[in-house]
């Protein structure tokens, strides 16, 4: 069963203010059933055209993407290019972890700092921060475009998955509003949105033929029995795990901290979880 995507505009003048704090709630689950392999065709389909779209038409200002029950995530375009995005979804922690990755030099020059506040380094590390620091040439721009453009390709990978589960669950659709911003004087590093959303398609397609449909990369899995674990396992493996997983840290953070593929690394996980030695 498909759904209407509904897409309507509204005009606003407010300025780009950045990244934002906003609030969504997603419906995760792991489940072994089968389901349709082609619920996302209609969300895809439809930010395909969005993005050609406000590129022809240079559009600058936001496009919000809303459910019933939810509030919204949004992107952001400066003359029809792609510039930002803004979740609640572990927002701070998946930007830091690309800024750790691909701006170590500057994650290191903050970490020398003594007694720095946690509110003190979220300031320093905020995306209005360091894109004034790109702009003196503080900071190399291409490494931190390569940090923003896989920030951006996260997040539009969880677009395409809170779509996909929401029909998949029946629940109301998504709805993809935008609102119009006036010039800003604002300096955004800019993207070529269709090269960024290609990939997140392409993540999204090798999530779904590994049959992770209903599992989010934005779960921590945790240990929940271990001895059934020490049992499965090599005495090497099941030391190492019990170290790493501790249901605190992704499958997003626990890639990055291995320095493996995150869609091998989810599933590695999956007879574990199965045979409920782990959780979700």
């Amino acid at each position: 069963m498909y759904w209407t995507l509904n897409v309507r505009k509204e005009r606003n003048t407010r300025a780009i203010t950045g990244l934002q704090t906003l609030h969504i709630q997603l419906f995760y689950c792991y489940e072994d059933a089968s389901a349709p392999t082609m619920p996302c065709k209609l969300i895809i389909q439809t930010l395909t055209e969005k993005f050609e779209s406000h590129k022809e038409k240079q559009f600058t200002g936001a496009v919000a993407i809303t459910a019933e029950n939810l509030t919204y995530v949004a992107l952001y375009f400066h003359m029809g290019r792609l510039v930002l995005a803004s979740t609640s979804v572990q927002p701070v922690r998946r930007w830091h972890r690309q800024l750790i990755q691909h701006c170590p030099q500057l994650i290191e020059k903050i970490s020398k700092q003594k007694e720095i506040t946690t509110q003190a380094l979220r300031a320093q590390l905020c995306y209005q921060t360091v894109i004034e620091k790109v702009k003196h040439g503080e900071i190399n721009r291409i490494s931190m475009a390569k940090a923003v453009e896989n920030y951006l390709c996260e997040i539009l990978f969880d677009i395409v998955h809170e779509a996909t589960l929401r029909e998949l669950h029946a629940k109301p659709p998504v709805l993809l509003t935008d609102i119009q911003h006036k010039e800003t004087s604002t300096f955004f590093l800019s993207f070529r949105a269709r090269n960024i959303w290609q990939q997140a398609q392409d993540d999204w397609q090798a999530w779904q033929q590994a049959e992770l449909m209903r599992c989010s990369p934005n779960l921590a899995p945790i240990i929940g029995q271990s001895q059934a674990l020490e049992e499965h396992t090599s005495k090497s493996v099941y030391n190492s795990l019990i170290i790493i997983i501790d249901g605190k840290q992704t499958f997003r953070d626990l890639s990055f901290r291995l320095n493996q593929p995150l869609l091998s690394l989810t599933q590695l996980t999956l007879p574990y979880i199965r045979r409920g030695v782990m959780g979700l």
